[in-house]
């Protein structure tokens, strides 16, 4: 009898156990439906006045100086390492079911001619909200990371309010991305607003485009070598952060004026529309690319190919390929590229957090074929004055060649009169 009651206890035990198991297992698997709720459409079920958050963020980029300084003596020595294989390399294709959801979403409305700047998503299925929201920080940091590095076209992406909604359905909550919160320098933009840039970028765009088809471009060396040369030539390095477009491809492309964001945006938009695949890089403090030939990845950085010397729009006489398609054991100015501070990844748009990863890169440097160092030469013969050319003085990027500029003129004057006052006296 006892032997009986020992077994009935026992099952009824591992029974419980399975059981609470299963339910748990239930509870954390439940498949998540998301649909787009239309900006005019008012749901029945909409609970407008039970916000559970409300979260924003800012991208690095936009950091405080001092902010991003922080970051970069955190950082570790190591992290230009990346581990992820290379074959059909995407950063899209890193995120989960769930974060290609939002992140399609996100991405069709942002594409239309008229972008939305609030978008509403519907979620069914949610059980356990509390895990839910701790979840949806990391799912929404990693899906606008993605976003914002592979569509530099949506400049004005950066900054998002987070908001999450509960309804009078069961399991149903609407999650809203604001995004052009008060705390972005796009705040004040328009849906016509940002069309009217559009079509300017696209202008310009097509028109470099037009170019690299017209001298019969067909490796994608040479044409990444147009695009990198095109922009040295077109745009000044200006920091001045009274401009809202010295961090996106509008600055870059359109006014021509712009820092390493701009030049990196733009590099990879144009390298985009001949199917080149170009991706952005992110340190604490800079922004350059990674782009892809031949099945491996090599650095790209335009800014520090463009050394920001005293030239017009329209002058390439300080173009330098020193960081143009090299390998990371690649030695410039006595420092390896690996061992250069300014070159160390994070793994966010957002944060100190790894919510990326990059390609292997190559530790060798790319070696042109002979039909590609054929069109170089067509290349470095290319007219790539842009047809609106201007010119601005950035004092604060060049301040110390200024100075010494202004001395050596100085001494110069100095010297002249001195001859003219002697010979005045020998006249006499």
């Amino acid at each position: 009898m006892k032997i009986y009651l020992l077994y009935i206890v026992s099952f009824i035990l591992l029974y419980s156990k399975n059981l609470s198991w299963a339910l748990e297992f239930k509870k954390r698997n439940t498949i998540l439906e998301y649909e787009y709720v239309e900006p005019d459409v008012d749901y029945e079920y909409k609970n407008k006045n039970d916000t559970l958050l409300i979260s924003e963020k800012i991208p690095i980029k936009y950091w405080e100086n001092k902010i991003k300084e922080e970051l970069k003596n955190d950082g570790d020595s190591e992290l230009y390492i990346s581990s992820v294989e290379n074959s059909d390399f995407s950063f899209y294709g890193q995120l989960s079911s769930d974060e290609k959801q939002i992140y399609d979403i996100i991405y069709s409305c942002s594409k239309k001619s008229q972008p939305d700047l609030n978008i509403k998503i519907s979620i069914s299925g949610i059980r356990d909200i509390d895990s839910f929201v701790e979840e949806l920080y990391e799912i929404s940091e990693r899906v606008f990371t993605v976003l914002i590095y592979e569509n530099p076209e949506l400049w004005w992406i950066g900054t998002y309010q987070l908001g999450l909604s509960s309804t009078l359905i069961l399991y149903k909550y609407v999650l809203t991305y604001n995004l052009t919160p008060s705390s972005t320098i796009f705040e004040d933009y328009s849906k016509k607003d940002i069309e009217r840039l559009n079509t300017e970028i696209e202008g310009v765009k097509n028109d470099i485009v037009s170019r690299i088809n017209n001298l019969n471009l067909t490796t994608p060396y040479a044409i990444l070598r147009y695009i990198h040369d095109y922009l040295i030539t077109n745009i000044i390095y200006v920091l001045d952060e009274s401009r809202d477009h010295i961090r996106t491809v509008y600055g870059a492309l359109v006014e021509q004026r712009c820092v390493c964001e701009g030049y990196a945006e733009a590099f990879q938009y144009i390298a985009k529309q001949f199917n080149i695949n170009v991706i952005i890089a992110r340190s604490a403090e800079h922004e350059w690319n990674f782009a892809e030939l031949d099945g491996k990845w090599y650095v790209v950085d335009v800014t520090f190919d463009d050394p920001g010397k005293e030239t017009p729009l329209g002058s390439n006489k300080n173009l330098q390929t020193s960081y143009f398609l090299i390998g990371t054991s690649q030695v410039i100015r006595g420092e390896r590229y690996s061992d250069d501070p300014d070159h160390y990844l994070v793994y966010s748009g957002y944060s100190d957090e790894h919510m990326v990863d990059y390609p292997q890169l190559s530790s060798t440097s790319y070696v042109p074929t002979d039909k590609e160092l054929e069109e170089l030469e067509t290349v470095q013969v290319a007219n790539m004055t842009s047809s609106d050319i201007a010119y601005i003085h950035d004092s604060n990027y060049h301040s110390e060649k200024e100075s010494n500029d202004s001395n050596s003129i100085f001494n110069f004057s100095l010297i002249n009169l001195l001859i003219i006052a002697m010979a005045v006296q020998i006249f006499i």
